[in-house]
């Protein structure tokens, strides 16, 4: 066997009742022992189907032990009807125990944007978001984020669209050591669906 390589054998199952989804797997490693890890997401839509209630869970036991779990609450408000709409999100996350320190952080976020339709097969939406995440380990950088930006996508054909986006990320971080930063990033995807 390669250097580096391992064999791992998996057997699970899960099982979904609107509007919560589960399931449970044994994964075995050779050379790295075995682990039992379940996991469970909720994604519940409340008041009209204006605000959804979305939850998270996985956790690992054994070989190797961390957790990740979120909950948070999702929005989409008509503006005008089949023209515009208003997008919202609140959420909070933390993960624990992962191999990367990079991985294992809390995060919480707020965000909004607004899609227009500016005819019917394009439509051009509007994003505003605050994230913060606080890294379990001094070596990964703490700090906020503040994203905003444009994206413009049109529908070619029924299973093809093209989309452009425009995007400002402005990186604060809590230790006066490390020096904030900005980014503008530009996008062009062409997506098309077999």
């Amino acid at each position: 066997m390669p250097a580096g390589a391992t064999t791992t054998t998996e057997l699970g199952f899960d099982a979904a009742w609107e509007p919560l989804e589960a399931g449970f797997t044994w994964e075995h490693e050779i050379g790295d022992g075995t682990s039992y890890i379940g996991y469970a997401n909720l994604d519940w839509p409340i008041a009209a189907d204006t605000l959804t209630l979305k939850a998270n869970w996985k956790q690992s036991f054994g070989a190797k032990e961390y957790y990740t779990y979120g909950v948070g609450l999702g929005m989409k408000m008509p503006l005008a009807e089949d023209v515009a709409s208003l997008n919202g999100d609140l959420s909070y996350g933390r993960t624990h125990g992962m191999d990367k320190d990079k991985d294992n952080y809390a995060r919480f976020l707020i965000g909004a944007g607004v899609d227009w339709k500016l005819r019917p097969a394009t439509t051009l939406t509007g994003t505003a978001s605050y994230e913060t995440r606080s890294y379990e380990v001094s070596t990964q950088p703490s700090g906020q984020y503040l994203q905003y930006g444009l994206a413009l996508s049109h529908e070619i054909y029924n299973s093809t669209t093209l989309s452009a986006n425009y995007n400002f990320k402005d990186v604060y971080y809590s230790a006066e050591s490390l020096k904030d930063y900005s980014l503008r990033i530009v996008g062009l995807s062409l997506k098309t669906v077999f």
